[in-house]
């Protein structure tokens, strides 16, 4: 008679933990869903466009050698360093984290050109060239672009 107990309430929690469960995993999707439209909307404000757009058509990858540079330099910055400044403190940088700050959605936004090169931020980046990250590969897709879900740590 009590094993009848006990298998009983083995079932219900697991079928109590397996709906939990499901609830979670719809409000992950929906807040990625929520997260992508967020995403695509801010990537269509003229501010955002009007930056881009005149860097969007330079290819810099012929140079790499003046990438590696910068990429060596990156981590040593500090915060009041021109360099590291125009990056953080450009007029697209100044935004994406003032609407971040309202959304509180992501713990950081990075801005890449198609050569992967950091061009805004909302904070500083771990490295400065971004092309080499699976990521970035992932989601630039070649230059067709991707919505991707992998998850950086």
């Amino acid at each position: 008679m009590q094993y009848v107990g006990i298998s009983q309430r083995k079932e219900t929690v697991g079928k109590n933990f397996q709906q939990l469960s499901q609830k979670a995993c719809d409000n992950i999707g929906l807040m990625l869903k929520k997260n992508v439209q967020f995403v695509r909307s801010i990537s269509v404000l003229p501010f955002v466009v009007d930056f881009l757009t005149p860097i969007s058509s330079v290819r810099y990858t012929q140079n790499m050698p003046q990438i590696r540079d910068m990429e060596q330099k990156w981590k040593r910055l500090r915060s009041d360093d021109l360099t590291l400044r125009e990056i953080l403190d450009n007029p697209l940088s100044r935004n994406i984290r003032a609407i971040n700050s309202i959304e509180n959605a992501f713990g950081e936004i990075l801005v890449t050109d198609a050569s992967g090169r950091l061009v805004a931020s909302t904070g500083k980046t771990s490295d400065y060239w971004q092309a080499d990250e699976d990521w970035w590969k992932e989601t630039y897709n070649y230059g067709r672009g991707k919505i991707s879900w992998g998850f950086r740590l």
